[in-house]
């Protein structure tokens, strides 16, 4: 038995020390690596059984390694050397500025558009100015909070543009003219109060497929229009008849409870000498001197009389 015990023991011994003088396979897998900073990153060695392996850095203020696992400490490149007794391999391993992701999203409901931009840490992100029919473009949004663009970025976020309906034209067909205005689409637009001497602006008006449409007080602003304003004369005309002499224009006097006007025009006619204006009411003749001041109840056609 003992015997035995004794023999079992010498082939164990045997085993042992072939095992332990037998080399040591080592596989480094990476030998080029990049990590940002701060990033952490296991270091893939592969042996033939387990040992203790060896880890230095060449600079340990760009990276930092403990018991095979790498750390991005500051931007540069630097080598991890592993060893492990006649073993020496070389890692290299670049250290570059944390990059963020910025992610666009224009649309919530198409997210097939959305757009995503890589940033360093701590710098900023270029503006996009997104499009959309029938839209116009507000600002981005993170969390709910409009974005500044000069924000310096450090740590990924998303961003999701904000619209409002686009704003239509409103012009305005008046002499003088008026200068456009532009409405939200779907806002209402109340109507302006505009005067023009002798005339009651009775409402607005726009033309649609050749018809006039009129405009009450207001309306909900759907398109670029064009509006025109419907006039109501509040006026009495005096005509001059200067009796082949030569014309005097019309005269335009303003309604009103008593509708006033002083005769200052002179008729001139070759070979006479003007001497006063004159209107018929029935058969009589009422005379008009210049400077005269006559009460206008309705249109009125003065005739020039000569000597």
């Amino acid at each position: 038995m003992k015997r035995c015990l004794t023999f079992i023991f010498l082939i164990l011994s045997i085993l042992l020390v072939t095992a332990c003088t037998k080399k040591v396979e080592i596989n480094v897998s990476e030998k080029e690596i990049t990590i940002e900073i701060g990033q952490k990153k296991t270091l893939e060695i592969e042996t033939s059984r387990k040992v203790k392996l060896q880890y230095e850095s060449t600079d340990k203020k760009i990276v930092e390694v403990e018991k095979g696992v790498i750390t991005g400490v500051g931007i540069g490149s630097a080598k991890i050397v592993v060893t492990y007794d006649e073993f020496r391999e070389e890692i290299n391993v670049t250290v570059t500025e944390k990059i963020f992701t910025v992610t666009f999203i224009p649309d919530e409901e198409n997210l097939h558009l959305l757009t995503r931009v890589e940033v360093e840490n701590g710098k900023l992100v270029r503006v996009m100015i997104p499009k959309k029919k029938g839209k116009e473009f507000v600002a981005w949004y993170l969390d709910g909070e409009v974005f500044s663009f000069k924000t310096p970025i450090t740590s990924d976020i998303i961003l999701v543009a904000g619209w409002m309906n686009e704003k239509k034209k409103i012009s305005f067909n008046t002499n003088p003219p008026m200068d456009p205005v532009y409405i939200t689409e779907g806002n209402e637009y109340y109507l302006p109060v505009i005067e023009r001497e002798f005339y009651i602006l009775e409402r607005w008006a726009y033309f649609e497929d050749g018809n006039l449409v009129p405009l009450d007080n207001s309306f909900i602003v759907t398109k670029d229009i064009e509006l025109i304003p419907i006039w109501i004369p509040n006026f009495y005309k005096i005509t001059f008849d200067t009796q082949g002499g030569k014309n005097i224009e019309t005269a335009k006097v303003k309604k009103g409870e008593v509708s006033n006007y002083q005769v200052f025009q002179v008729a001139e006619k070759e070979g006479k000498v003007f001497q006063y204006w004159g209107y018929y009411e029935g058969e009589e003749l009422i005379k008009v001197y210049l400077d005269q001041v006559i009460t206008i109840t309705e249109d009125l056609t003065l005739i020039a009389f000569y000597e």
